[in-house]
């Protein structure tokens, strides 16, 4: 089979980006030919298959009386669209850390999901987030801890300068731990999502302006995962570590 010259200069990039010399150099080409093409085909997926793994993973956590909220984007979703956002290539969700237990895994497991990574911080005891898969669709959970200053938090995970979190932990051994400060609570209720009933938590308004800012409701193309937010705590003295399980 014919490989085109942007098949080929994918493949180079796999193959080199790790390089902690020709980063800078190859990153532009990195996000231009792959990592634009890998969420676009993401985004795809959400459209044909979303609903439906949404409503397995609901269904095998509720079964198994696991509680899950509905978060950030999706979350987002839920409140102002009733329904994914248009431009969403994955599917976020919350669950405390401690109604997490190793049977989660095995009931998601048991269900078609495929756990592809996980980020820790010191083997969790202070931060976790894992990304199932299936159906080509990917479910972040991302896990509510209590306070360590004011708010229950929870992490999220940036690879610095890298293009990806392999790349980082391969040069550096961890990746940025954040501390996303809320005032999560426990109470749930039901929010109607593309016909769909699913849990979001019970102050659901208040946690997206935490998030988002007051004018959640308006939708802005320009805002990311490093948007300014004075909630958002860089930890600095904790290193984030990145476990691939599947690939």
């Amino acid at each position: 089979m014919k490989i085109s010259i942007s098949q080929r200069i994918v493949i180079v990039c796999e193959r080199i980006i790790n390089s902690f010399h020709l980063r800078s150099l190859l990153k532009p080409l990195y996000y231009f030919f792959y990592k634009d093409k890998k969420n676009k085909q993401l985004q795809r997926l959400m459209q044909n298959n979303g609903l439906k793994i949404l409503s397995d993973f609901h269904e095998c956590l509720t079964s198994h009386n696991i509680p899950y909220t509905l978060a950030f984007g999706t979350l987002l979703g839920a409140i102002r669209e009733h329904g994914f956002i248009k431009h969403d290539y994955d599917i976020d969700t919350f669950m405390w850390i401690d109604d997490y237990n190793s049977s989660v895994h095995d009931y998601l497991v048991d269900a078609g999901f495929i756990l592809l990574h996980s980020f820790t911080i010191e083997e969790g005891k202070y931060g976790f987030e894992q990304t199932y898969e299936k159906e080509g669709v990917r479910i972040d959970i991302f896990f509510i801890y209590p306070p360590v200053e004011n708010l229950p938090y929870c992490c999220d995970f940036l690879p610095m300068e890298f293009s990806s979190p392999k790349a980082c932990m391969n040069v550096h051994g961890f990746v940025q731990a954040r501390r996303l400060e809320m005032p999560f609570v426990k109470e749930r209720r039901i929010e109607k999502f593309e016909g769909l009933d699913l849990y979001v938590p019970a102050n659901s308004e208040e946690l997206l302006t935490f998030r988002y800012g007051n004018d959640y409701m308006i939708p802005n193309p320009n805002w990311g995962i490093q948007s300014y937010n004075k909630n958002i705590v860089v930890w600095k003295n904790k290193k984030g570590i990145y476990t691939e399980y599947y690939k």
